[in-house]
This record gives structure tokens, C-alpha cells and sequence, in this order.
């Protein structure tokens, strides 16, 4: 068989253009890291990722944070007890989580929905 052998000029300049669509490729690579990085640092994206969708979700991570950590839950009780003398604060933080809780659940659902069709008319 007989290869045919481009000139080592042309073979340089294909090399060069290889390597400078390699480098554009890459940048942007990083560059669609930087930005996936920049949305998951972003204190709002973060806390909804911890809050769960549900429930029985919401108990589930009580549960697990109270097993892992348990300091934690008896600093919590300890807090509990000392807001049931003054129920007001503690009234007032469960109704400010129910609403938080039904905003981001109203906020997703509407993400979730898709747009209705079009008029046919």
C-alpha cells in the first residue's frame, strides 16, 4: 500500500488547528462549569435542595440530623421547652415555615406544570 504523505507544512497547520479546537472546546467546557458551579453555590438553590418535598421527608431528616447529631437535638428540645413558656415566638417561626413551606411548594408546582396549548382558534 501507498500512503500519500502531505507536505509537513500542511500536516503543521492541521496540527495547530486541531489543538486550537481542542483549547475552544475546553474553555468551553469551563466555562459551562463555572456557571453549573455559580447555580449550585447560590445560598437560595441550597437551601431548597435541603428543604424536602414532603412530610414525611421532613420528618425523615429530623430523624437522621437527630441520630447524627446529638447535641443538636438536645439543643433543640432544651430551646423547645424554654419557647413553650412564651408561645407567641414559637407560634410566630411556625407560621413564618408554613408559609415559606407553601410558597416553594406553589413555586414548584408551577415549574412542574407545562403551559397549556395554544387556542385552536
Amino acid at each position: 500500500m501507498n500512503r500519500h504523505r502531505e507536505s509537513p507544512s500542511v500536516e503543521r497547520k492541521i496540527r495547530i488547528e486541531l489543538l486550537r479546537s481542542q483549547a475552544a472546546i475546553e474553555r468551553q467546557t469551563i466555562a459551562i462549569q463555572a456557571q453549573n458551579l455559580k447555580s449550585k453555590l447560590d445560598p437560595r438553590e441550597q437551601i431548597m435542595s435541603m428543604m424536602p418535598t414532603s412530610g414525611s421527608g421532613l420528618l425523615a431528616q429530623i430523624g437522621r440530623a437527630a441520630i447524627r447529631y446529638p447535641y443538636l437535638a438536645s439543643t433543640g428540645s432544651t430551646l423547645l421547652l424554654s419557647q413553650l413558656r412564651n408561645p407567641r415566638r414559637l407560634l410566630l417561626g411556625g407560621t413564618v415555615g408554613l408559609i415559606i413551606w407553601a410558597i416553594s411548594k406553589r413555586k414548584r408546582l408551577r415549574e412542574e406544570t407545562p403551559p397549556p396549548p395554544p387556542p385552536l382558534f
